[in-house]
């Protein structure tokens, strides 16, 4: 089923209630540390006031990333509200400027009486993600020196690591604690 909805076959009264599922190809998350993993599960509400549409609802999917730490691949889980205003797109002069306020971030403008949840769902995907993607919390990541992932192998460099001479205070302050 499609995304893109003609706002005059919206019930004004009722509305829409929507269980959608779109093919992951349609949002091109393609990159190699972060695509998609299946498809997107999409169900909500969608209403009308006039000549404005109100989306509310949730998005389904899974992603596939690249750990941060360790480099391994890993699946996330994403489940989140998706929430959008669609509005008739304003008559502005070519070049002209035109200045967002905080309001402006969930709303989407439509021409030709269509409008499209294609950008707003895309939208939440991408803000699920994390700044550091981690396979699992305590995630141990790679030596730096010999480059093994230390999640799976114990990794010999530390224990022949010279200590920090800037240091040297603090460990005979710990010995003197034992």
């Amino acid at each position: 089923m499609s995304l893109v909805f003609d706002v005059e076959a919206i019930p004004e009264d009722e509305g829409l209630d929507l269980e959608l599922s779109e093919s992951r190809k349609r949002f091109r998350i393609e990159a190699e540390d972060c695509s998609l993993a299946r498809d997107i599960d999409l169900d909500g509400h969608l209403s009308r006031v006039g000549r404005e549409a109100f989306f509310k609802g949730r998005v389904k999917t899974s992603l596939n990333l690249t750990c941060s730490r360790c480099l391994e691949p890993f699946q996330m889980e994403v489940d989140a509200e998706v929430s959008a205003c669609f509005l008739p797109q304003p008559a502005q002069a070519p070049g002209e400027e035109m200045e967002l306020n905080p309001a402006d971030i969930e709303v989407e403008y439509y021409t030709e009486n269509n409008i499209d949840l294609s950008q707003p769902v895309y939208d939440q995907i991408l803000l699920t993600l994390p700044f550091v993607r981690l396979c699992r919390p305590d995630c141990r990541g790679l030596c730096p020196r010999c480059g093994i992932n230390r999640n799976q192998e114990v990794c010999q460099c530390e224990e022949d690591k010279p200590l920090d001479p800037r240091l040297a205070v603090l460990k005979q302050l710990k010995d003197k604690m034992k």
